[in-house]
């Protein structure tokens, strides 16, 4: 586990400039967004959390779409698509640091 967070971590580093750690004031709720985004992949299909056309030309129903509120939370999830190009990994990821996040902001 251990080296594949190292991994990752310095490929998102070098590869995708995630550079400066997550300004948490400026996510906005993830257990809310992260359960909006399944509904919303499960009612469409084609589906990206922050991409509305491939680089091939496909185009994508975009849950981010126009929504300002999330538009911090979807540059660090196109980030973190650079490593694995699943919208649902990016926002399982994210949740996962945000709960982190909580965590050791209570102790």
């Amino acid at each position: 586990m251990q080296d594949a967070i190292m991994s990752a971590a310095k490929f998102l580093h070098v590869k995708a400039n995630f550079d400066s750690l997550i300004d948490w004031r400026q996510m906005p709720n993830l257990p809310m967004v992260e359960a909006a985004w399944y509904e919303y992949e499960f009612a469409h299909e084609d589906t990206s959390f922050v991409y509305e056309e491939s680089s091939s030309g496909k185009k994508y129903n975009c849950f981010t779409k126009g929504k300002k509120e999330l538009a911090y939370m979807k540059e660090y999830a196109k980030k973190i698509m650079r490593y694995n190009n699943s919208s649902n990994y990016a926002v399982g990821v994210m949740r996962l640091a945000y709960d982190s996040h909580k965590l050791l902001k209570e102790k």
